[in-house]
């Protein structure tokens, strides 16, 4: 089954197509991969050249799409991808644009400039991008690319989260030298500075 090189090799075709659009065909290859990441996590690309090609003289980023996301419109996974390559284009320009998962607005900007719409969140900054119904990159996309939606068939389902395990140790402190102690629930435990009983704290 060559389900997942089918859909690396339909991202790296628009890759090359967004990159002739928007990037002046500057940006150079990338490694395209699909792996599993957290939920609420849709693409990342690499800080560095994290590839290698065995001889060691060509070094590649690593542009992932998160697994999950091989569900949506292939309008929002085109939009991930483009996001990705702004980030990209400002690695290779020495532009920093992010502060950890936090967007500032040289990303802003630059999201900006190839056609995506920006919002702003507390966590990640200028970090929600979208590409906009009716807009000339949504038309670009939808006209030039012509994302092949039946190249996404398949994606991998969100893990449910593990119940959180129950309580089983709980904090006693004692009600006059307030000294503390780890133990079962309901046992009598008795404060050996004071000779006082403990009490659990909830």
């Amino acid at each position: 089954m060559n389900y997942i090189a089918n859909v690396i090799t339909e991202i790296e075709r628009w890759h090359s197509l967004f990159n002739e659009k928007y990037f002046n065909s500057e940006l150079l290859p990338v490694i395209i991969t699909i792996q599993k990441t957290r939920p609420n996590n849709l693409g990342y690309i690499t800080c560095g050249k994290v590839w290698r090609s065995v001889d060691g003289e060509d070094t590649y980023y690593e542009i992932n799409l998160s697994a999950h996301i091989l569900h949506n419109n292939v309008i929002e996974i085109a939009g991930i991808l483009l996001h990705e390559m702004v980030h990209e284009d400002n690695l290779m320009r020495e532009i920093k644009d992010c502060n950890g998962q936090v967007h500032n607005k040289k990303f802003k900007v630059s999201a900006e400039r190839v056609g995506l719409e920006v919002e702003r969140s507390k966590k990640y900054g200028f970090g929600h991008t979208k590409v906009v119904q009716g807009t000339e990159l949504e038309e670009f996309i939808t006209n030039e690319i012509q994302p092949n939606s039946e190249t996404f068939q398949y994606a991998r389902m969100i893990e449910p989260a593990r119940p959180r395990a129950e309580k089983r140790i709980f904090k006693y402190v004692c009600p006059n030298c307030e000294t503390k102690a780890m133990a079962k629930r309901d046992v009598e435990l008795v404060c050996g500075a004071c000779d006082s009983r403990m009490e659990m704290e909830e």
